[in-house]
């Protein structure tokens, strides 16, 4: 049941009169919960990046539109060519997307056994930076790929031909993946029930 409570933040503005204004800390606060100006540093870079490229924005976002749909058909295109078409399907039944697109990999769980964070570590071994996975929830072993407007068609074939590869991978392998970054396969589970937000020094 939805019903009013009391004010938790730590501070309330409120106006003595028609000029003036003052600050009072309510009784069950739990203290500042965020700046008076918002995120003001994230709003001058968005700033700074609109005064930088102006009327450039709309060629960039077309163009980030044009390499998200050209990597979506290229993956398909790739997995074809290798036979491995049936081990993942769209996320949208969507004929174009927008700047980003979405894949499940519940085909490929279902038949081998490899999951949507199995390919992401893999594709760590192929050099890249891992796509988002299991987001949004309503795809099943879901991957999200946002390729930039600065992605040239050149590396949107690579990355196509690289992540066809990790999908040949066997699925024990796999599974050990990554195993050529400085840091090996991390227990998030463990990093989520676990939570460290700081640095343990030796003194305490």
């Amino acid at each position: 049941i939805v019903k009013k409570r009391p004010v938790l933040s730590g501070e309330e503005q409120f106006a003595v009169d028609d000029m003036w204004y003052s600050w009072y800390e309510p009784k069950h606060t739990i203290g500042k919960v965020q700046q008076w100006h918002g995120n003001a540093g994230a709003i001058i870079r968005c700033w700074a990046y609109y005064r930088r490229y102006g009327f450039g924005l709309k060629d960039m976002s077309e163009h980030a539109v044009l390499n998200a749909n050209y990597l979506r058909h290229a993956l398909h295109r790739e997995a074809a060519a290798a036979g491995v078409s049936h081990m993942f399907v769209d996320g949208a039944d969507a004929e174009v997307a927008k700047h980003e697109f979405t894949i499940s990999l519940q085909p490929a769980k279902e038949a081998v056994g490899i999951s949507a964070m199995d390919v992401a570590k893999g594709l760590l071994d192929q050099g890249y930076m891992a796509p988002t996975v299991y987001f949004p929830l309503v795809v099943p072993e879901c991957m999200m790929f946002e390729p930039t407007e600065t992605e040239s068609r050149d590396t949107l074939d690579q990355f196509a031909k690289d992540f066809v590869k990790v999908l040949q991978i066997d699925a024990d392998t796999l599974h050990e993946a990554p195993i050529t970054t400085p840091v090996r396969r991390v227990d998030e589970v463990y990093a989520a029930r676990n939570l460290c937000l700081k640095h343990p020094f030796d003194d305490e």
